[in-house]
């Protein structure tokens, strides 16, 4: 049976520059940009929180903020876009 997959919605204000830049790129490589500093990610079981650790370690606590948001696939749907972009697709499951 295939792994579910959480779908996280990630909004972060990081203050330093570089940092700034770090934890875009971490971001980047985990999901989809929906908004300059938010991101929708689609997370297997225990990513998350791999993910976390690695950005705790960037972030200054006395500055920044990062926010992680559970969004079941019911409420997914729901989702609506108004303006450019588009809303990232959740994975279909496939069971070979």
């Amino acid at each position: 049976m295939a792994e579910r997959l959480e779908i996280i919605l990630l909004a972060y204000d990081i203050s330093h520059p570089q940092r700034l830049r770090k934890v875009a790129r971490i971001c980047e490589a985990h999901g989809t940009r929906v908004q300059l500093s938010v991101f929708e990610l689609q997370l297997k079981s225990g990513q998350l929180e791999a993910l976390q650790l690695k950005l705790r370690r960037i972030m200054d606590p006395r500055v920044d903020k990062i926010r992680y948001y559970r969004i079941c696939a019911a409420d997914h749907v729901d989702i609506k876009l108004e303006g450019v972009g588009k809303l990232a697709e959740p994975h279909r499951y496939t069971i070979v």
